[in-house]
């Protein structure tokens, strides 16, 4: 398992000011948005439509991944923007035109959105569906929305470089990594090539260029890194001997008791791997008549935690309210999953029904019990728990165990 790239959507532009040449950078920082009445749910395009919902937050849903473009106010995913449909009160996806009903703003202390078109709040109907509405202070108006959003602001953060429009119509800028502020191996890519040596821009009169930085976490364990520092520069033959540079740092994340910012990577959900009996089998397992008599039909099962040294299943588990941490992948459940030999589909997996132990009597059949659960690991990073096979018919298997992670808000 990896982490997902930090990814930041950069525009470089030329825009005329009064005698001025002025070139910005801003950065759309993409993540969930979140309503504060049910914070299991994020903000959602609907697969079929156009449409935007509350839905349950899951990992692997881009369609749940938001950019926040400052300059503009833009609320996009991809190259579409949010917009407020100001007949139907409606929110969805539509082409970007810059209009008022596609700004939008945050204010941090009602934790209302916004747009410039009316005063009117961001709404999660009962239905989970998305409107503006009259604002009345309720929790379904309220959302929390991702670190290093500046929707105050009009650009965060940005570079800005002036120069005298007289000298030159065209300006050449290279856009580079101060190698000296990646200390933890990141890789910064640039348009999806890593940028290992400087870019080179060529910008004439009002032009704009659109640039997809990314970045992508080295080897090591941390998960919060201190930001990295882009610069650009003029390259120019006049500005060889004293070129003009100015910088800005790459973070998404932000302290609010020191003010601190990181480039902040959510933990990927735990690898595990079988241990035991099952541990690197080249053969079936047989398992006997009498050998099923003889353990009750309780099958041991153990699975060893790849990441033990850094925390316990239960540490990352949604069973620990001590462990659940906003923004973070925390376990769901670690199942055991099972089918006939030759089943191919998806549905035909089934889940096992696990034991504490060998003692079936102390549990009714509804009680539910993963290898997440408290005391089930032990020091060195194995979980053992028994596998209840009397309602199992006789036949070939293949089993597996999985970890399931949410976002946590």
């Amino acid at each position: 398992l990896t982490h997902e790239p930090i990814v930041f959507n950069v525009t470089i532009s030329n825009n005329q000011v009064v005698s001025k040449l002025a070139t910005e950078i801003n950065f759309e920082i993409t993540g969930r948005v979140m309503v504060v009445s049910n914070p299991n749910l994020c903000m959602t395009l609907e697969a079929s439509s156009d449409n935007v919902v509350m839905a349950t937050c899951q990992l692997d849903d881009s369609n749940q991944v938001f950019g926040y473009y400052s300059t503009e106010q833009e609320i996009k995913i991809g190259e579409m923007c949010l917009e407020y449909h100001t007949s139907s009160k409606n929110v969805y996806i539509n082409e970007c035109y810059g209009i008022s009903n596609q700004r939008w703003y945050y204010n941090s202390e009602t934790k209302e959105i916004k747009t410039q078109h009316d005063e009117n709040c961001l709404d999660k109907a009962g239905t989970n569906n998305l409107k503006m509405y009259r604002c009345h202070g309720g929790n379904n108006q309220k959302f929390e929305i991702p670190s290093g959003w500046d929707m105050t602001q009009t650009t965060n953060p940005s570079f800005e470089m002036i120069r005298d429009a007289s000298e030159r119509s065209t300006t050449f800028l290279e856009l580079g990594v101060k190698l000296r502020t990646n200390n933890d191996d990141l890789t910064i890519m640039a348009n999806g090539e890593p940028l290992v040596s400087d870019q080179v821009y060529t910008l004439r009169g009002n032009d704009d260029i659109s640039t997809t930085i990314a970045i992508v976490k080295g080897p090591g364990h941390r998960l919060k890194i201190p930001p990295v520092t882009l610069f650009l520069r003029s390259h120019c033959s006049t500005d060889s001997h004293n070129p003009i540079e100015v910088s800005s740092d790459l973070w998404n994340w932000e302290s609010q008791d020191s003010g601190e910012r990181f480039i902040k990577f959510t933990p990927t959900c735990p690898t595990i791997a079988w241990a035991g009996a099952m541990m690197n089998r080249q053969y079936p397992l047989t398992i006997g008549a009498d050998d099923l008599l003889y353990t009750n039909f309780l099958l041991e099962v153990s699975i060893f935690n790849q990441g033990f040294m850094e925390s316990t299943l239960f540490d990352r588990s949604i069973h620990n309210p001590e462990a659940v941490r906003a923004g973070e992948a925390n376990i769901q459940d670690i199942l055991l999953l099972y089918r006939r030999v030759g089943a191919s589909e998806t549905s035909s997996w089934k889940n096992g029904i696990l034991h504490f132990n060998k003692t079936r009597s102390l549990f009714s059949d509804s009680q539910y019990v993963d290898f997440s659960m408290k005391n089930v690991e032990d020091e060195f990073g194995y979980a053992t728990l028994f596998w209840d096979l009397q309602n199992v018919s006789d036949g070939s298997f293949e089993v597996k165990v999985i970890s399931r992670c949410i976002l946590s808000s």
